[in-house]
């Protein structure tokens, strides 16, 4: 849309000048202008919290004199342009207002109010702005309105004019009836990107009800095919529209709509990011007026219809299908569109050579074929294009030797970009160029060892991208002396110094500092302190020593990454890093630092990562209560105690690695209420330069790419003791280990709601019972870990689990029946399938049995040792005992013969 801003420019600026002439405007009127409206304009200013410098004229009785007020010449307030400088809501807003008075109704006869670039605090569109019947003009855009925009702005019948968009896309306005702006039929320019739509079904029919409608931006606006429906409509008067801009809306994965094939007057044309899918519309080519077609960012597939060439004929000036996936080989008609001047085509499928014929296009200025399958070497003919001043081939199979030809009469180019090709610098030539560079992106290609000697002499170079090119040695003095410099990446090479200090000091304004992977060593400087325009910092696996400076500055608020990881820096993380509060990304791994987290880092609000592992760092984890902190690895440092609860607010959490350290307690409940972890949401940060290590599925694996989409908890090799949670039903956490620990119990049935759950390492606990079968249900499980436990019982059946055969993983749990993986049955472990009803009788028996014979046996030698003890230490006890046993025996020997003797004469009697 960049290259759209200029025909937006150009037909505001006829209207303004149309507005300027119609009411002779001067904003140095002799008349003075009338004191009831000089008053209303007081009133005005007195309303607002900060008022501009503009606004510090507005002294004195004749209002005609102050800055942005415009009279006629009656005196009469006509123009009020008080716009901002900046549409940015992050920007210092030159005025803050939190409410517009109607004191601006006595401005009787004004017809242009501009308050566009200010904040209003989120306030609403005032009513009384539609009883303002005079405007021709009215810009409201980027002011930080929100609400419904009121259906009274209908009134406003003269109104030529109407800008109400919001470049920040925040949508905090919005329309649920479009039927007021029919009432319009004098607008020519309708500007409403960034409001959203809600439910306009006849939205086509409105605006088809505008007769001078000329500009027509919606943008951003939510805009779907039951807004423009993909059918026939009438359109007789959106027929004579020049100007439309639909990017940025939700036409997801459908052609363009057919209410636009008579749209035929339109210029420009940017439908970018709707994601229309199918092929590009062969009515296209009867847009014979055109002159910018924006169409990238969509899912177009095929090859170039040569019935489009004809829309492309005449006036074309911008052509963007980037990042489709247009395929095939570039047509050579291309090289027929003698007014070109900006061909984008980067991000498609193309294949084969440039077609020279590009070589026709004498006013092209930008050339961008990246990111496609082109091979051969870039044609001669492209030395022709005199104006040009873009030329990106970056990201193709390209070949050759990059010299003197082709690039020897492109006086004008600025930026050059040929990185990941197979194009080759010639380091040693003589070959001064006639260009002066901006942008040189060269990474990725064969440079090395040395540096080109015709960089030399490109002293206005911005952005300098030699990365991964085999260079060695220290950097020339050509780049330390290059003070325009802001985009530095050596990185990836062998390069040796010279000191970083003396790097810094040279490059003053530096923006972006990269560095990583090559052999720098040294200390890191404290004057790093110093670069207030410092973005990003990536000096990672080098051989720095020394400590982190502690003089980072608040001052420093643009500094968002910090990447040290993999050198030899010493000493505690300094507590100064607490002030930069753009801070988003820090990365201090691999590293010999000690101490422990300073509680300064809660400052940086701000921080998306934050990479300590394989430190020495000790002490208690800190409450590190940063909203939006996506990742905390602190994986193999030597802190101790409990694993603190407030982590469970990080609800943007998603990567939780706290491996390899002395953490003790349990694992608290609350970690089931990371939101970051159950739900799969979209991120607005650019994690494309980001990478992170982490254990996942037994193996140690780097993510970069996919890191954003990567959700994974690691609190294994811990002392951690009690249950595994039954909340711990995070649906869309990809792995879980938490081997290595005391964990016990049983495993919880909710291990079923792990959805998304791949990699699950529970291994060497003391966990207890038999695998839930709940477990069957986790279809995307392939690495699933529980040895050296005493689990018990028959694994699971289900698709899954059935495919994780590893006897291994299974080790370590005597009672755990593993035959079914094996296809065999499960035999003698039958028997120790658990603890049943009938095995936990029969214990139960014996030990009661068990107990029966040690209290007989007890009682015996009570009672045994009891008696004869007391005879064998007493002697006149014992003489009378066995008298008394004496005399007994003889008293019973005499019954029993008396007894025995009648016995038997009864017998025989």
């Amino acid at each position: 849309m960049g290259r759209l801003s200029n025909a937006i420019s150009t037909l505001v600026a006829a209207l303004f000048l149309l507005e300027t002439i119609k009411h002779c405007q001067c904003e140095n009127s002799t008349t003075s202008c009338v004191q009831e409206e000089g008053e209303a304009l007081l009133k005005f200013k007195q309303s607002l919290i900060n008022i501009s410098r503009s606004l510090h004229t507005w002294k004195g009785k004749d209002c005609c004199q102050w800055k942005g007020v415009f009279c006629d010449n009656t005196g009469h307030v006509v123009k009020l342009d008080l716009r901002g400088n900046s549409s940015s809501h992050d920007q210092p807003a030159v005025l803050e207002i939190l409410e517009v008075t109607s004191c601006l109704l006595n401005l009787k006869h004004l017809t242009y109010l501009d308050l566009s670039n200010h904040n209003f605090q989120r306030t609403i569109i005032p009513k009384f702005f539609g009883s303002m019947k005079s405007l021709a003009y009215l810009n409201l855009s980027n002011a930080n309105f929100s609400g419904e925009v009121p259906y009274h702005l209908g009134n406003l019948t003269a109104l030529q004019v109407l800008d109400l968009s919001d470049e920040a896309g925040d949508l905090l306005l919005y329309v649920n009836d479009v039927n007021w702006i029919s009432n319009l039929s004098s607008l020519h320019y309708l500007d409403l990107s960034g409001v959203q739509f809600r439910g306009t079904r006849n939205l086509m029919q409105v605006l088809n009800s505008l007769p001078s409608l000329t500009h027509l931006a919606l943008s951003y606006c939510g805009l779907s095919y039951s807004d423009i429906p993909n059918g026939p409509v009438n359109s007789t008067h959106l027929a004579t529209l020049q100007f439309l801009d639909l990017s940025y809306n939700n036409f997801y994965r459908g052609p363009i709509p057919i209410a636009l094939m008579n749209m035929t007057s339109l210029r420009v044309l940017a439908l970018s990011e709707n994601y229309f899918g199918s092929q590009i519309p062969p009515w296209l080519g009867n847009f014979k007026s055109l002159v910018h077609l924006n169409l990238s960012l969509h899912e177009f597939d095929g090859q170039f219809s040569q019935k489009l060439s004809g829309c492309f004929g005449h006036a074309l000036e911008t052509l963007d299908l980037s990042y489709n996936n247009i395929g095939g080989a570039l047509p050579r008609w291309l090289g027929d569109l003698k007014y070109l001047k900006y061909l984008h085509l980067k991000g498609n499928a193309f294949y084969g050579q440039i077609p020279s014929s590009l070589g026709k296009l004498s006013k092209l200025t930008d050339l961008v074929l990246s990111n496609n399958q082109l091979n051969g070497t870039i044609p001669d003919s492209l030395g022709q294009l005199l104006n040009l001043r873009v030329l990106d081939v970056s990201y193709n199979s390209l070949d050759g030797i990059i010299s003197q030809v082709p690039l020897g009469n492109l006086s004008f180019l600025k930026e050059l970009s040929i990185s990941h090709t197979h194009l080759t610098i010639e380091s040693k030539s003589n070959w001064i160029p006639p260009f002066q560079l901006e942008r040189i992106e060269m990474a990725a290609i064969k440079i090395g060892p040395q540096f080109p000697q015709w960089l030399q002499v490109q002293r206005q170079v911005i952005k300098l991208d030699l990365s991964n090119t085999s260079l060695w040695g220290t950097i020339p003095n050509w780049i330390m002396h290059n003070h325009l410099i802001t985009h530095l990446n050596l990185s990836n090479n062998q390069i040796t110094g010279p000191p970083l200090k003396s790097i810094v000091n040279t490059v003053p304004n530096v923006e972006n500092l990269i560095l990583c992977n090559n052999l720098v060593n040294g200390s890191i400087p404290s004057s790093l302190c110093n670069t207030k325009s410092l973005q990003y910092l990536d000096l990672s696996n080098n051989k720095l020593s020394g400590s982190i400076p502690d003089c980072w500055k608040d001052t420093q608020k643009d500094l968002s990454d910090i990447k040290l990881s993999s050198n030899n820096l010493s000493g505690t993380i300094p507590s100064s890093i607490g002030r930069l509060l753009g801070l988003q990304f820090l990365s201090l791994s691999n590293n010999n630092l000690s101490g422990g987290i300073p509680l300064a880092m809660r400052n940086c609000t701000n921080l998306n990562l934050l990479d300590l592992s394989e430190n020495k760092l000790s002490g208690q984890i800190p409450d590190i209560s940063i909203n939006f902190l996506e990742i905390l690895n602190l994986r193999e440092n030597m802190f101790h105690g409990r694993i603190p609860s407030q982590l469970c607010q990080l609800q943007y959490l998603r990567i939780l690695d706290l491996a390899y350290n002395n953490l003790t307690g349990r694992i608290s409940p609350c970690f089931g209420q990371l939101n970051g972890m159950s739900f799969f949401f979209y991120s607005n940060i650019v994690w494309e330069f980001e990478k992170l290590t982490q254990v996942i599925k037994g193996s140690e694996l780097v993510y970069t790419k996919n890191l954003p989409f990567f959700v994974n908890m690691d609190l294994s090799c811990n002392n951690l003791v009690g249950e595994i949670p039954q909340e711990l039903t995070l649906s869309a956490l990809q792995g879980l280990n938490l081997s290595n620990n005391h964990l016990s119990g049983n495993i919880s049935k909710s291990i079923g709601e792990l959805k998304s759950l791949e990699s699950l390492d529970l291994s060497s606990n003391r966990l207890s019972g038999t695998i839930p079968d709940d477990i069957s249900e986790l279809n995307f499980l392939s690495y699933f870990n529980v040895s050296y436990n005493n689990l018990s019982g028959v694994i699971p059946k289900g698709n899954q689990i059935q495919t994780l055969d590893n006897p291994t993983f299974y080790d370590g749990n005597p009672y755990l029946c593993v035959a079914p993986l094996l296809n065999k049955r499960c035999g003698e472990y039958v028997q120790h399938d658990g603890p049943s009803e009938e095995n936990e009788d029969e214990e139960e028996d014996k030990l009661e049995k068990l107990w029966f014979y040690i209290v007989i046996l007890t009682g015996f030698a009570f009672g045994f040792w009891g008696v004869i003890g007391t005879l064998l230490f007493k002697k006149s006890w014992r003489r009378a005992y066995f008298q008394y046993v004496e005399e007994t025996t003889d008293k019973m020997y005499v019954a029993i013969v008396v007894k025995w003797a009648r016995l038997k004469n009864n017998i025989w009697k």
